[in-house]
């Protein structure tokens, strides 16, 4: 955003984070209104989105990095949840 309002872009940088603001704020709320949790949140997520983007191979579906101590298969093989 920063670099938007530098090339005088005031209109976007609000917008943007105008959005932001509502998507934390529904979060935080779904998280109990935890400020920690909410942001553990979004740092898993961008976590997650980065290695998407940088092309890091996902575990294997059923692979044994996958099972839970109970045998079920978690969600995510690479990210804890954010309540953890």
């Amino acid at each position: 955003m920063a670099s938007v309002v530098a090339q005088g872009e005031d209109l976007i940088g609000g917008v943007v984070r105008a959005g932001w603001m509502k998507n934390w704020e529904t979060v935080h709320l779904v998280l109990g209104a935890d400020a920690d949790r909410t942001a553990r949140c979004f740092a898993f997520g961008m976590l997650g989105n980065t290695l998407t983007a940088i092309g890091l191979p996902q575990a294997r579906e059923g692979s044994q990095e996958d099972r839970m101590p109970s045998g079920r298969t978690r969600l995510s093989a690479r990210l804890p949840h954010p309540a953890a």
